[in-house]
């Protein structure tokens, strides 16, 4: 079984599941993932997990965004973008710069409703699902960062389209920014097209088609293969903990207590941490730091992600 990451550059038109099964024949292996879904439309990078590597998908997932893509001002759809049905039109050019205020205004944290057409539970099945059917979906608004909405490009008319970049935390619906940008303008709007071009650490530059990957041969593709040692150094939220000697799943040691633990965090209970040779920095893998208190120094680290190579 490959561990490792796999960075697709997804065309328009397969679901995300549906390059994870053809990488799956490609690899000969079930275990396969990935790190946070594209929209079938949408295009770019999309992060596949390869064996012992799916254990990282909740942190990978949880990386910052960046986009590119357009909006079609004056346009609404049921889908919030351009395969759904259309549902409201209302024609007319707009003003260069009120539509830059608008989508100035919507950058830092805001409340956003997640479209219907998408893959948000409601009583335990996808949101889509009602929505496909005729029902009516009502999804909570949810608090998602906006750290850039840079207006590129607008191609005037009845129908502007808008031409973007966007910077955003995990769990930001672009369907659901473009109507929004839409409601700042007073106007129905929907997202035209989008491009992922970064997830965290890793950049549309690193990947290859999928397609391509599965031309390869098998020596070919393990080259296209980044270790599990870059999915972990990408989780830069977990505080480091040393261990002189590599660790062995699941053999539990206790945390160091010289300053070289982050027992003074100020947090309490279980923590996820990185555990590294303070000698080289090489990384060993993740583990639980567990009984730690406020007012003890005493923790017991239990690795459960550990590099073959450590």
């Amino acid at each position: 079984m490959v561990d490792g990451l796999l960075l697709i550059d997804k065309a328009a038109g397969p679901t995300s599941h549906d390059v994870v099964n053809s990488v799956r024949r490609a690899l000969g292996q079930k275990r396969v993932g990935h790190a946070g879904t594209l929209d079938p439309a949408a295009t770019g990078l999309l992060i596949l997990l390869l064996g012992k590597a799916t254990r990282l998908a909740p942190w990978l997932q949880a990386a910052g965004k960046v986009y590119e893509g357009t909006i079609r001002v004056g346009r609404a759809t049921a889908t919030g973008d351009g395969q759904g049905e259309i549902t409201g039109e209302s024609p007319g050019d707009i003003d260069e710069e009120r539509i830059k205020t608008a989508a100035r205004s919507l950058i830092g944290e805001i409340a956003q409703v997640p479209p219907a057409y998408s893959a948000v539970k409601v009583n335990g099945k996808p949101s889509y699902a009602a929505a496909r059917k005729g029902g009516q979906v009502e999804l909570k608004a949810r608090r998602v960062v906006i750290d850039e909405f840079r207006v590129d490009k607008i191609e005037s008319g009845d129908y502007p389209l808008i031409s973007f970049r966007v910077s955003c935390s995990s769990g930001t619906y672009i369907r659901a920014l473009a109507v929004d940008l839409g409601a700042k303008l007073s106007r129905p709007a929907h997202l035209a097209s989008l491009r992922r071009l970064e997830a965290g650490k890793f950049s549309i530059s690193q990947s290859l088609r999928v397609q391509d990957f599965s031309d390869l041969t098998e020596a070919q593709r393990r080259r296209h293969i980044l270790p599990m040692r870059e999915g972990l150094e990408a989780l830069e939220v977990f505080p480091r903990i040393e261990q002189l000697t590599a660790i062995r799943d699941g053999v539990a040691f206790e945390a160091p207590a010289d300053g070289s633990s982050p027992l003074e965090s100020g947090d309490s209970g279980e923590m996820i941490v990185k555990i590294v040779d303070p000698r080289s920095g090489e990384l060993f893998g993740l583990g639980k730091l567990l009984n730690f208190v406020m007012d003890s120094r005493e923790a017991v680290v239990k690795p459960f992600l550990v590099l073959t190579s450590g």
